[in-house]
């Protein structure tokens, strides 16, 4: 079943908000600063993150339809265990 943000996508349009998705990452960054990382590292982090979901929500626009194609899609990326957080830290290394 098509979410709300594909049944949005269908007609164009291009730039979705989805608050509580934002506020959700800015919850997350003053989370993260909280347990170490610095304001400017859990600022990437969530960036990494909204970034990396930003495409899947793209790439699954197509499948939305489909609930089998999209149970594989969310198995095999389960499958991902640090996913896009392993290429930033090995490109901050």
């Amino acid at each position: 079943m098509r979410n709300a943000d594909h049944r949005l996508m269908d007609p164009g349009i291009a730039h979705i908000v989805r608050n509580t998705f934002h506020s959700s990452l800015e919850m997350s960054c003053g989370v993260l600063v909280g347990l170490g990382p610095s304001e400017s590292g859990s600022l990437r982090m969530a960036d990494t993150f909204r970034d990396a979901d930003e495409r899947r929500l793209i790439a699954r626009r197509g499948i939305a339809d489909d609930p089998a194609c999209m149970a594989r899609e969310a198995g095999r990326r389960s499958r991902e265990p640090e996913g896009p957080f392993a290429r930033d830290e090995r490109d901050s290394l």
